[in-house]
């Protein structure tokens, strides 16, 4: 091989290097640099996501609205009166959010849900119903007393299932725009043991101390269809669309603590409510007179 053909060798490697280094990392020679399509590509699929967790939002903040005013017959709800609600200077803030053409920081979709009762993991990410409850949950009834009080509601609802099992849980009315389900429902019947059957005797000490309270002119019944009712306590419907439809109040609530029928027979009680509910006030009335006669003997023996 003459000089002439190593130098051309030589020069034609160099020049190979030099095309290969401007092409890669130099750092990690796997990785290709210098390729705009690649990052338009990842930019758009960036972009795409994002606009699609804007979208799912803003449905979200939709649906609230129409949630709010499905079956109502008088109170409707609206843009401005829900930024009015939350204390917003301009009503363009709060329709952006509601078209999708910005995102709301997490501090305001907090108190949104605070200032409407709605679930805020339902509102931030989807999850569970947008009624939801976020009441603490208590096994027994009186332990909610503390918690009514403290959030001084304009009513207080007992609401009560048709069905054989009775099922009855509380629901308050805050204001004309949050409502808060309490999320421990009971079985006033004797569809129950011997847990049940105390947190049914519960249930009427908590009925007979509210009716110490202020509360006690502001509390409604309200008997409910299977689907109403699990709608409602599961929180897939604004409260107040369900109580718009179901005017009619009932009274059963305050019945169920004329264990003695001083007030009405138990006859009449079971032609209004049915043997299951009789049946729930014996079980009340037995525990009573237990508990009397434990309280009598603690009695009897201190003063021995």
């Amino acid at each position: 091989m003459d000089i002439f053909s190593i130098i051309k060798d030589i020069f034609v490697n160099i020049f190979a290097g030099f095309i290969t280094s401007s092409a890669t990392n130099p750092k990690n020679p796997n990785i290709i640099i210098n390729c705009p399509h690649k990052h338009d590509q990842n930019k758009k699929e960036k972009s795409s996501t994002t606009n699609n967790e804007t979208n799912k939002l803003s449905a979200r903040f939709q649906k609230v609205l129409h949630l709010m005013n499905e079956g109502q017959r008088e109170n409707y709800f609206n843009i401005p009166k829900l930024s009015k609600i939350l204390g917003l200077k301009k009503i363009s803030d709060l329709e952006k959010y509601f078209q999708g053409e910005q995102d709301p920081t997490f501090e305001f979709m907090e108190n949104f849900s605070n200032q409407f009762g709605i679930n805020p993991k339902w509102l931030q990410f989807g999850d569970g119903q947008a009624f939801e409850s976020q009441a603490p949950w208590y096994n027994d009834a009186m332990d909610y007393l503390d918690h009514i009080l403290n959030n001084n509601p304009e009513a207080i609802y007992f609401v009560q299932s048709k069905n054989t099992e009775r099922q009855s849980f509380l629901l308050l009315k805050i204001s004309e725009h949050k409502y808060e389900v309490l999320p421990k429902y009971w079985h006033i019947s004797s569809c129950v043991g011997a847990g049940g059957s105390w947190q049914i005797y519960r249930f009427y000490q908590f009925v007979q101390n509210i009716r110490k309270t202020k509360y006690s002119t502001k509390c409604w019944g309200i008997v409910l269809g299977k689907d109403d009712f699990w709608k409602l306590m599961q929180g897939e419907v604004f409260p107040a669309a369900i109580l718009d439809n179901n005017r009619t109040s009932n009274f059963w609530w305050d019945d169920f603590t004329d264990l003695h029928y001083k007030i009405r027979s138990r006859k009449a009680y079971q032609e209004d409510y049915g043997t299951e509910f009789t049946s729930a006030q014996g079980i009340a009335l037995y525990i009573l007179t237990e508990e009397d006669k434990k309280s009598h003997n603690k009695a009897f023996h201190s003063e021995k």
